[in-house]
């Protein structure tokens, strides 16, 4: 699906969708807050509601960019109102490049290598 408007509206519309069409198992929004700067609070708790109202079984997989880090951390990519995320619940993971231009995958600190290719991605 491809939905654009209010983001309240397009909640209602993934539910309805996720609740009548048959086995799905993942929903995926990508570019779903602003690129830059702190996830807008309507943004945030239109997702969080979301997440509430999808079947448990169903896997929620939202993708924004990172935020930038300013204060001169190592850390390879800085995660977007992180401590509001994990107090809902939510996993964070990173994917991203570093110098050598090779793509790491990471889940809760556990970084993979990985490939993004035409026929799929692969750790």
């Amino acid at each position: 699906m491809n939905l654009i408007g209010a983001m309240d509206r397009c909640v209602d519309a993934v539910v309805e969708a996720e609740h009548s069409l048959p086995r799905v198992g993942l929903v995926v929004l990508d570019d779903w807050c602003n690129p830059t700067g702190r996830i807008e609070k309507a943004s945030f708790d239109a997702v969080i509601d979301l997440a509430k109202r999808i079947k448990p079984e169903t896997t929620l997989l939202l993708i924004s960019k990172s935020g930038t880090d300013v204060t001169g951390s190592e850390e390879a990519y800085r995660s977007r109102s992180k401590s509001e995320f994990e107090q809902n619940g939510f996993d964070i993971c990173g994917l991203y490049a570093d110098q050598k231009n090779i793509v790491h995958l990471d889940f809760n600190g556990d970084v993979q290598d990985c490939r993004i290719e035409e026929s799929g991605f692969f750790v």
